[in-house]
């Protein structure tokens, strides 16, 4: 895990604030990002740091849900090999990112998202600048 101040950096909106891993990257190494109430997800883009980390080869997105009293973790994707895009509209306008990926899938509503190395990129520690979730919004459809 990475300095755990700096997690607060991958949901601040600001791509140039990051978190950095305290180690080079393994399988099974992951993030955690809590929900204060239940959301209903269909995506998540990650944003990544170039130059100063390397990105993993694959990863996997998970949502964590509670069934009749039971939490697990779910799979919202299958394993995802790093393909990245170097432009992204924010608020209607296109933003140089250096390297992001959004993955869709299903709407499902869970408690938290955690993304996790499957194939890790051995040569450095895994640092991100921003993880965007994408909710489905509550109300008048």
């Amino acid at each position: 895990a990475g300095n755990s101040s700096e997690l607060a950096n991958l949901t601040d909106g600001d791509l140039k604030t990051a978190w950095l891993g305290s180690q080079k990257q393994v399988e099974g190494q992951s993030i955690t990002l809590p929900f204060a109430a239940k959301q209903t997800v269909n995506g998540v883009t990650v944003f990544h740091l170039p130059g100063i980390s390397a990105t993993p080869e694959s990863y996997r997105i998970s949502g964590y849900r509670t069934i009749d009293g039971i939490g697990t973790w779910h799979p919202l994707s299958s394993t995802v090999n790093a393909q990245w895009e170097k432009l992204k509209f924010i608020n209607n306008h296109p933003v140089y990112t250096g390297f992001s990926h959004q993955m869709r899938f299903e709407p499902t509503e869970v408690e938290a998202v955690r993304i996790e190395i499957v194939e890790p990129n051995e040569q450095s520690a895994w640092g991100l600048t921003e993880i965007e979730v994408s909710a489905l919004q509550k109300g008048n459809g």
